[in-house]
């Protein structure tokens, strides 16, 4: 019987091995096969859902992989040099942004060079950095550290038919906030006016613009993310339907215009009056996202959103509360959707 696989567009593809990944379908003994327009990902068996469009058929050529996962491939080069201790050390997860990787902290390994050009080849990206201390201060800034190949390191991120143009070194990007850029892409409408108060280079902007065709209002305090939402909507041929408003949103958000409000800055309650205040009269919907552990959520910032609206003779009402991913060791991010009338 010839082996099986999921088969989506070339724009999906990394969406759907996610979601195959998770779930335990993909067949990792086999190469994935690309063409220019669609790929084919090997699987054990049929998924019931993708949260893309796939069909599923035989694989006509089947190419063995030599190492079943990249992991794999580096704990064995990696072997030549390092002792099974520090092998067992080695990250298993990491960012892959464009075509640079973004590896946690390897503080204790040893031989760090030559560590990142082998998940660098395993992984075929260009560039390595190390995480040296995460996201910091209110203009949301990485702290890393360049560990190997080329210097330059501006890629452009594939996701959901959007590209998204950034500098890793320099700018955000959350892999693990995918599941919420997906559903961003569909909560919207071309009759839509959204205000997204902290949009970065257009995490979630973009979609909200590309998918929902909605008018977007982004704000953003970080004038290097400022220039590259600009380019990211040139990129994705949105100009008409995005305006970009440079500065802190407490002082550029536009008033009384918006159905809904993005709010994907954490410990963002100080910002809920502007949020409020973006809202039409007749009311709309806040996207509150916080930080908060687990027995709490959704619980108090549920308290947070409610005690801005009475401040301002609002009510505010929960339509849904979702997390996105964990933060922390016992710390959710998660996301509300609120109702304010």
């Amino acid at each position: 019987m010839e082996p099986l696989v999921v088969v989506v567009k070339a724009v999906h593809a990394q969406i759907a091995l996610r979601h195959l990944l998770d779930s335990h379908y993909l067949d990792s003994s086999r190469r994935i096969h690309r063409t220019a327009d669609e790929v084919e990902l090997p699987v054990t068996a049929p998924p019931a859902s993708l949260p893309v469009d796939f069909s599923v058929r035989w694989q006509q050529t089947v190419v063995a992989r030599r190492y079943a996962t990249p992991m794999e491939e580096v704990r064995v080069e990696a072997e030549l040099f390092l002792s099974p201790r520090k092998v067992h050390m080695l990250p298993e997860k990491w960012e892959k942004i464009g075509d640079v990787l973004v590896l946690p902290s390897l503080p204790s390994i040893g031989h760090k060079q030559r560590i990142a050009q082998l998940y660098a080849r395993a992984l075929h990206c260009r560039t390595v950095l190390e995480d040296a201390g995460g996201i910091t201060g209110p203009l949301r800034q990485p702290q890393v550290h360049h560990l190997y190949g080329s210097t330059d390191t501006e890629t452009v991120h594939r996701e959901n038919g959007i590209r998204y143009q950034l500098d890793p070194a320099r700018i955000m990007f959350s892999s693990g906030n995918i599941d919420e850029r997906l559903r961003m892409a569909t909560v919207s409408n071309p009759q839509e006016v959204v205000v997204d108060l902290f949009a970065g280079i257009g995490y979630f902007t973009l979609p909200l613009a590309v998918h929902g065709g909605a008018t977007v209002h982004a704000c953003e305090l970080n004038p290097l993310a400022c220039r590259y939402l600009e380019r990211n909507c040139v990129l994705n041929h949105v100009t008409d339907r995005v305006t970009v408003h440079r500065g802190d949103c407490r002082r550029v958000a536009p008033r009384g215009v918006a159905h809904r409000v993005v709010m994907g800055y954490f410990g963002s309650a100080e910002f809920m009056s502007t949020a409020l205040a973006a809202l039409q009269p007749e009311g709309g919907v806040i996207h509150y996202h916080c930080t908060c552990s687990a027995g709490e959520f959704p619980a108090h910032p549920l308290d947070e959103v409610e005690a801005a609206g009475r401040r301002e003779s609002r009510q505010a009402e929960l339509i849904a509360a979702r997390k996105v991913k964990s933060y922390a060791p016992g710390v959710v991010h998660g996301v509300l959707d609120v109702c304010i009338s």
